[in-house]
């Protein structure tokens, strides 16, 4: 009884060490799930992770793509805008009337002229030229028939052996030509023809040209010179003109520099947004990470623990075992009879303990299958999150993969679209260097502005191709006789010799005329120089001429009648033979000596020989007649104080003192004015030309009212006004702004393709930040694959 009692004893024992087991390993069992739930938390908090990182990134791409569009839509504007502008230039330059390749079909249907050499001819077809009105004007003319003419006005004739050496003055006693050494003139000075100054004009006040200027050497102003704006290109720019370039330039510049900020504030924004992306990125990665080391932590501690507890279930069923064999040995060799004597009873507890044994290993079996099928459903739930991430990865990769393709799209678009413009592969330009106007361009907005310059000066010059064509095309064709348009007066050829059978006009001006016969009713020859003149019958009415000059020193001219003199007659040398009338006295002395004085209203002097005068000074003086305005003598004056001197050949007067000598030589060839010094103390007036030789300075203003053309070097002070011109310093201070606004606007743009590139390195440190997410990925699928193993184990 008493082993039965501690047999019975031990086995419930044994049963309360069992039951204590199986709630032991039940417990192992509900700490598990909530240790397999707490990983289902955290696999769903890290898809949700890594869903948001997802969202995140795909953010950051559309972000990228977005700013990437708009780089590559402002760009595709800026090239379609300068493919447009140089469409409209080309078509500018085919719109141009009159082109170069047009000008002589034009010409030669138009002009009714050929030419051969330096001589122009009618065409074969005409054989008269015919002005109904006006004036055939020509430098000179050759006739090798006659010349028939109503009014002739002629520079220069020369007929048979006629040869004109020297100009004739004309009648209105104007000088055609005039050369002067120093002129002092104390009034105005008024030139008709050219003026020559071999020294130096200084003009005290301002100076005002009416037409154009040409200067071979240097210009120096101490003001301002004002002129108009320019209208071709050898023309001075304005100041105006040039502040209104340098303004619209600078306009120009500021509009791209603003472009640049701008791309410069958007590659910034792009910059920070791709940042901010990263470092989500990154820290949703290390937050995720933390999170699989505590989940991976977890999962071993309660591994650790299971094995633990299970180990110690093991050894203390062991132990329960070990005793109970030990007591089971110990009453078998103590109690033999005893035990012989209840082995019925025994044997009944043995097979209630067998029952007992079979209930317990169907109770052990049944915790088995739940804890089997909580590993099962685990393991089902495990793999669906497997399934879930390794989609989320696919997924993340594809997009990644997709982007990279987005961006080899895009950067195959920007360089086809850069090859198309004529960019280089790193958005410079490189002109073509056959190219006649864009050769030296850096830019395709350089190429643009050098294809405008070029345009401009095309439709320059072919504007005035076309206006000079258009200014001889003046001829109406009637049959075979080619006449002027109604209006024109005049036909002015100058420096071209006319050569015709038979010249009809109402009027003929010409500097020099080579002909057989002159048949006119009135002629007038400024200048003629023959050595036979005759009529053809031989008797000539009247001979009336205005100057008449018989050559050689050995001729003589010889009048059988009388002479008779209406007006003043100049004499070089006049020698009296007989006597001469002087105040109402006779003399037959032909010298005068001593101090004379004449007052007189009228002399007549008639001298052989010559007239010598040889006093310490000779005073003329002309204090005029201030009552009376009407001409009171028999002269050209009109009694207002005039001084006359008329020679036939030249009038010369020289002087010497203390200073330099000094003489003046006045004939028809003009004036020689040989002085040291020549002061003009009121104003000088040139009515044609003036040429200086020297340097002209002017002390005061000079006003230009045509075009002033400088060859050589014009100096001035800095511009002021919008019509003063701007100095060399003033273009070179401009030219240096140009170039560093022009080299700061390359900075920006080296700038913004380094903000490209650094985007470029962004991207790609974006795909490997990408890369090592679908590491991580693929990392904590093995975690959960080495959890499942850990599980099964268990």
């Amino acid at each position: 009884l008493a082993a039965e009692g501690v047999l019975q004893g031990n086995i419930d024992a044994e049963e309360s060490a069992r039951i204590s087991a199986d709630n032991a390993l039940q417990g192992q069992i509900d700490t598990n799930d909530d240790d397999i739930l707490a990983l289902q938390n955290g696999l769903a908090a890290e898809i949700t992770q890594r869903g948001l990182g997802d969202a995140l990134n795909q953010n950051a791409i559309s972000t990228l793509n977005a700013q990437l569009g708009l780089l590559d839509g402002e760009m595709h504007d800026s090239i379609a805008s300068l493919t447009a502008t140089d469409e409209y230039l080309e078509s500018l330059i085919n719109q141009i009337p009159g082109s170069v390749y047009e000008v002589e079909s034009i010409v030669e249907a138009n002009d009714h002229f050929d030419a051969v050499g330096n001589t122009v001819y009618l065409e074969e077809q005409y054989n008269a030229l015919s002005m109904t009105s006006g004036q055939l004007i020509a430098q000179s003319g050759n006739f090798t028939g006659t010349l028939d003419a109503q009014n002739a006005d002629i520079d220069y004739l020369e007929a048979q052996n006629a040869q004109i050496t020297n100009n004739l003055t004309s009648p209105e006693a104007n000088i055609d030509d005039l050369w002067a050494g120093d002129a002092d003139v104390n009034d105005s000075l008024s030139v008709g023809g050219n003026a020559t100054i071999a020294g130096t004009l200084n003009v005290a006040g301002e100076t005002t040209l009416g037409a154009n200027v040409s200067v071979t050497g240097d210009v120096t102003v101490s003001g301002n010179v004002t002129a108009s704006d320019a209208t071709a290109s050898t023309h001075l720019a304005s100041f105006g003109q040039l502040t209104t370039a340098a303004d619209s330039l600078q306009e120009n510049i500021e509009d791209v520099q603003a472009d640049v900020d701008q791309n410069e504030l958007d590659s910034d924004a792009a910059d920070n947004t791709l940042q901010s992306n990263i470092d989500a990125n990154m820290s949703a990665d290390t937050a995720q990470a933390s999170a699989d080391a505590a989940a991976r932590a977890l999962i071993q501690q309660d591994v650790d623990g299971n094995e633990a507890d299970s180990d110690t279930a093991d050894n203390t069923l062991q132990s329960n075992i070990d005793a109970e064999a030990a007591t089971r040995a110990t009453a078998d060799s103590t109690e033999t009879a005893q035990r012989i004597a209840a082995d019925n009873t025994l044997q009944s507890n043995i097979d209630a303990n067998t029952t007992a044994d079979t209930t317990q290993a169907s109770a052990d079996a049944a915790a088995r299958a739940l804890i089997q099928s909580d590993v099962d459903t685990n393991e089902a739930d495990s793999d669906i999150a497997d399934g879930l991430l390794n989609d989320r990865a696919d997924s993340l990769a594809t997009a990644v993969a997709g982007n990279d393709t987005d961006i080899q799209n895009l950067q195959d678009e920007l360089d086809a679209t850069q090859t198309g413009a004529g960019l280089n592969a790193d958005g410079t330009y490189t002109a073509n260097a056959g190219n006649d106007y864009t050769a030296s361009a850096t830019s395709l907005t350089g190429a643009d502005d050098m294809l405008d310059a070029g345009l401009e000066a095309e439709v320059d010059r072919a504007t005035a191709r076309e206006d000079s064509i258009i200014d001889v095309l003046y001829w109406n064709l009637d049959g075979d006789e080619l006449t002027l348009d109604a209006g024109i007066t005049d036909l002015e050829i100058g420096n071209v010799d006319i050569h015709a059978r038979l010249i009809q006009a109402d009027g003929l001006t010409s500097e020099t005329v080579t002909t057989e016969i002159i048949t006119a009713d009135e002629a007038t020859l400024e200048e003629i120089n023959t050595d036979d003149l005759t009529a053809q019958v031989g008797h000539i009415a009247d001979l009336t001429w205005n100057h008449a000059r018989a050559l050689g020193s050995s001729s003589t001219t010889v009048l059988d009648g009388s002479l008779d003199v209406d007006g003043t007659t100049d004499l070089d040398t006049t020698r009296i033979t007989e006597h001469f009338s002087f105040d109402g006295w006779n003399y037959s002395d032909t010298t005068l000596t001593g101090d004379m004085q004449i007052a007189a209203d009228r002399i007549e002097s008639y001298v052989n020989n010559s007239f010598t005068v040889a006093f310490n000074d000779i005073v003329l003086a002309a204090p005029g007649n201030p009552g009376n305005d009407e001409d009171s003598s028999d002269d050209d004056s009109d009694g207002g104080g005039d001084i006359y001197l008329d020679a036939a050949n030249k009038v010369y007067l020289s002087a010497s003192g203390d200073g330099e000598d000094a003489s003046l030589t006045l004939d028809s060839t003009g004036i020689d004015l040989d002085s040291w010094f020549t002061l003009i103390s009121d104003s000088l007036r040139v009515g044609g030309n003036a040429d200086f030789d020297a340097t002209l300075n002017v002390d005061g203003n000079a006003t230009v009212g045509g075009t002033l053309a400088v060859t050589g070097t014009a100096s001035a002070a800095n511009a002021v006004a919008d019509s003063d011109l701007i100095t060399k310093g003033q273009s070179d201070t401009r030219d240096d702004s140009l170039a560093t606004a022009i080299a700061a606007n390359d900075a920006d743009i080296v700038t913004l393709h380094g903000r490209a590139d650094s985007l470029a390195t962004q991207m790609a440190a974006n795909d490997t930040e990408i890369l090592a997410l679908q590491g991580t990925s693929d990392s904590l699928v093995g975690a959960v694959a080495s959890n499942d193993t850990d599980i099964v184990t268990l």
